[in-house]
């Protein structure tokens, strides 16, 4: 999977998307823009499956994007998914669906995450800190 570093948004780039793997291109955003929007018209047009993942209030800018610019074209061919959602199913899926394996998975992603953190971030305060629990 390649990835690209969050300091480089998508308007002007070529760039496919954050990460890029086999034919699907994920970007991650807060909120959609119309640049963001237009990168995944070229996705699909070139042959790739955009998938965004972004907050629940980015859900509903997206939608709204690809109702009003998209001409209904590309329904469906975008797939959105908020962050919490993303995480969880993937919590759950790597944890085999028991407890002690959604812990597990949990604690594999955020010591994951903050060594992407510590390796291409400046702001060290966005590592998660994890408790006893």
């Amino acid at each position: 999977m390649k990835h690209h570093h969050s300091n480089q948004n998508d308007s002007g780039s070529s760039r496919r998307g954050d990460f890029d793997y086999e034919d699907m291109v994920l970007h991650v955003t807060n909120m959609p823009t119309e640049a963001l929007l237009s990168k995944c018209i070229t996705n699909l047009e070139g042959g790739y499956k955009p998938l965004v993942i972004t907050s629940s209030k980015g859900t509903v800018v997206l939608e709204a994007l690809l109702e009003t610019f998209g001409n209904g074209a590309y329904d469906g061919g975008v797939d959105i998914l908020e962050f919490e959602q993303f995480l969880a199913s993937n919590v759950i899926e790597l944890g085999r669906f028991n407890a002690a394996g959604r812990k597990a998975s949990l604690s594999k992603i955020i010591e994951a995450y903050n060594r992407i953190i510590e390796t291409v971030e400046y702001d060290l305060s966005m590592k998660i800190e994890l408790g006893d629990q």
